[in-house]
């Protein structure tokens, strides 16, 4: 004779684990249907926790991490190894970031940006953004400046982990840990990633836009200042 799990049974079970805060007649009649888990065979308490594991995730589809344990222990009552294993490293990931400070979260983040490429990406852009003001159109300082840029280059990157841990302390004083956490889990998405992998060049473009922009201003700046001026009678 074919038998089921009552779905009573695992409605007042699933409510246990997924509602700890149910009201004392829902909890009385949990305690039921623990008695009666108690009786049910090996297989029939495998098939109960799996549906209970399903219930479970089908009722917080957007907060697993915060039920992942629970769902750990079914899925392993169940003989699910594989998918239990999955939610214990989500449990024990959320639980970390719960603990984690600012500070490490920060760190984190960094890490995620890939912060340090990031900005050793941009560094030979940023030299040659100085080069015209260090060089001031004299041809062997040219010369000197272009043999001399790669070595500069590298004793900066040499002191990136100084940058990256100012850096760090920057987020963690401007971002609580809530929204650290929010930007670590978007740049782990493929828009993130995304993002990251276009930003130095994007970057570069930037520099090279602000650059000529500023130069352009700079000049009517300049040029409408001496006439002003010149129209107060300063002589220049």
């Amino acid at each position: 004779m074919s038998w089921s799990i009552p779905a009573s049974l695992v409605t007042a079970v699933s409510l246990a684990v997924a509602m700890p805060s149910a009201p004392v007649s829902d909890a009385a009649i949990v305690r039921g249907a623990q008695t009666l888990l108690g009786r049910l065979s090996s297989l029939r308490r495998q098939r109960l926790h799996r549906r209970i594991a399903e219930a479970i995730e089908k009722a917080h589809a957007r907060s697993l991490d915060e039920h992942a344990h629970e769902l750990a222990y079914h899925l392993t009552q169940a003989g699910a190894g594989e998918q239990a294993a999955q939610y214990l490293h989500r449990a024990g990931v959320a639980a970390a970031a719960r603990l984690a400070t600012p500070e490490a979260l920060a760190t984190e983040l960094l890490e995620t940006m890939h912060y340090k490429d990031q900005v050793s990406a941009i560094l030979p852009g940023i030299m040659k953004a100085m080069k015209p003001s260090v060089v001031q159109g004299r041809a062997e300082v040219d010369r000197e400046y272009d043999a001399l840029m790669p070595a500069m280059i590298e004793a900066f990157k040499a002191r990136l982990s100084e940058l990256s841990a100012a850096a760090a302390i920057v987020y963690a004083r401007n971002f609580s840990g809530e929204d650290l956490q929010a930007l670590i889990a978007f740049y782990k998405t493929p828009a993130g990633q995304r993002l990251l992998q276009k930003l130095p060049a994007v970057t570069q473009e930037l520099l090279t836009a602000g650059g000529k922009f500023g130069q352009s201003v700079a000049e009517d700046m300049k040029k409408k200042m001496i006439e002003e001026l010149k129209k107060k009678g300063v002589n220049l």
